[in-house]
């Protein structure tokens, strides 16, 4: 009795390791993931009416310990140049699995007109404690004497403290015929409020292609900001 009862459990196991065999069969393979990398700049600036050639990208594979480079690369943008406005350019790839991915790059090409839109290198204190480099803002316009800013606070939390963009505080804002600046709008990802301080005035000045305000952060801390255009 003994002897059939180890032969029946011979038996079903033996039949569960053929069927794990059979189940295994046409699961998806573990797929290289790409690496991207933006040739050239982040940030592309095109007169209206021009024409704009994207620099593409440079993608990578790692497999088995060697690396190679793939070409099988999409550009996707909703870009037209006869239309102001700010656009992006992704990509994907297939890899030599013939899998698909997506970039985790991106590139914003500006369509302008004005002599305003543009990338601005920041100068900032936080209660006078000095950021000790420089940080890109782009400053676009959206509208009659209105424009978008990436960072009202002069890439204090996106650069200097390597958070990312998502602690950009960016918003709009409208010049006036003195060229004084109006805060309309910011984003602040903990929530708190932010203005212009009332001293000294918020203002734009053409000659020199500058703005200097002073931004109030009702978490606490008071941005002195000048932004000098590229």
């Amino acid at each position: 009795m003994k002897k059939i009862l180890l032969y029946s459990l011979v038996l079903v196991m033996t039949s569960f390791l053929m069927s794990c065999d059979k189940d295994s069969e046409g699961l998806s393979h573990i797929s290289p993931s790409p690496s991207f990398e933006l040739i050239g700049n982040s940030v592309e600036l095109v007169q209206l009416g021009e024409s704009y050639s994207d620099a593409g990208v440079t993608v990578t594979e790692t497999l088995d310990g060697e690396t190679t480079e793939l070409t099988d690369v999409t550009v996707y943008t909703s870009l037209d140049t006869s239309l102001p406005g700010s656009y992006t350019v992704s990509y994907s790839v297939k890899n030599s699995l013939g899998d698909v991915f997506y970039s985790d790059v991106q590139r914003t090409v500006v369509v302008f007109n004005d002599d305003i839109t543009g990338v601005y290198e920041a100068s900032v204190s936080r209660d006078g404690r000095v950021m000790d480099m420089v940080a890109d803002i782009l400053i676009v316009k959206v509208g009659a004497n209105r424009y978008t800013i990436s960072d009202w606070i002069g890439g204090w939390y996106d650069q200097y403290y390597g958070y990312g963009s998502r602690y950009a505080f960016a918003g709009t804002m409208e010049i006036d015929s003195d060229n004084n600046l109006i805060h309309k709008s910011h984003s602040d990802p903990w929530g708190y409020d932010g203005s212009f301080s009332e001293s000294p005035t918020a203002e734009y000045d053409p000659v020199e292609g500058t703005f200097h305000y002073v931004y109030v952060w009702t978490a606490g801390y008071t941005f002195d900001v000048t932004l000098t255009k590229k």
